[in-house]
Parts: structure tokens; C-alpha cells; sequence
């Protein structure tokens, strides 16, 4: 009886990994075909704001602005300073600043995120207009060129 609960659970260990392996490496490949998108339609020099930074900012050499904080400390700074806010509101306020301190041309957004965040809710209640990229968006993602001064889409 022993033998056969340890034999199951071992088949049973060996399929959970091969699921996992499966799902980081599906992920894996989501995320690395987002990096080469981006990197085809960002024009150098130009900034984007990132939800989600991760690999993104890990495969691209490009400007770069990490809404969370986790690649942009100044971000942490922001979003702490809305905190007495609702949730909705502070959001939309930090990415206004955001905005306006990078000049940021471009918007990143994951998508179950942004549904659920309202990001782009968030940022369009402060004035800002977004515009869906008129290439789609990249996998799992939305990407939104900010209509602003200064940036010239392709």
C-alpha cells in the first residue's frame, strides 16, 4: 500500500512539473514576443510607461518607466504621496505624474490588470488621451500611444 501511494504520488509530482514547465515556458515566450513588439514600434528616445515591467525591461535597451516601482523608486515615491485617496483616483493622479515627468510617449498595460486596476480609466480621467496602438496590441498586453506634444508615432 505504501509503495503504491509513493508510485503516485511520484506520477503524479512528474505531471504537476511538466504542467508548470509548460506554463512558464508559454509565459516565457508571451512575454518575449511583447519585448520584440515594443521594440519594433517604440521610436529611440522616446519613453514608455510599464505595468508589469519584468521582462520587458529586462529584453529591451529602451527608455523605460515602471509604474509599480520595482525598476523606477521614484514611482514609489508618487503613489505613496496618493495613498489617502480611492484606490481608482490615486492611480489615475500617479500616472498623470508619470506623464508628465517622462514625457512618456507610450502606454503598457497588462490586460487582466488594466480591467481590473482601470489604469487606463485612470489616466484618461486626468485629461490624458489614449489612443490604442493602431497595430493591435501585443500578446496578453494593451499598448496605447499617449496623444501629447512631442511624440511622433509611426
Amino acid at each position: 500500500l505504501l509503495a503504491a501511494s509513493l508510485a503516485q504520488s511520484g506520477w503524479s509530482l512528474a505531471r504537476d512539473w511538466s504542467e508548470r514547465a509548460d506554463e512558464v515556458a508559454d509565459k516565457r515566450g508571451t512575454l518575449a514576443a511583447t519585448a520584440a513588439w515594443v521594440d519594433a514600434r517604440m521610436r529611440p528616445g522616446e519613453t514608455m510607461l510599464v505595468h508589469d515591467i519584468g521582462y520587458v525591461s529586462y529584453a529591451l535597451d529602451r527608455p523605460l518607466f515602471d509604474i509599480v516601482g520595482l525598476r523606477s523608486s521614484r514611482a514609489i515615491e508618487v503613489n505613496e504621496g496618493h495613498l489617502g485617496r480611492p484606490p481608482r483616483e490615486r492611480r489615475g493622479l500617479a500616472l498623470d505624474q508619470f506623464a508628465r515627468d517622462t514625457g512618456a510617449c507610450y502606454l503598457l498595460v497588462t490586460q487582466g490588470w488594466n480591467r481590473w486596476l482601470g489604469l487606463t480609466s485612470g489616466m484618461e480621467a486626468q485629461g490624458w488621451r489614449l489612443i490604442a496602438h493602431p497595430d493591435g496590441h501585443p500578446p496578453a498586453h494593451e499598448a496605447y500611444l499617449i496623444d501629447r506634444p512631442g511624440c511622433a508615432f509611426r
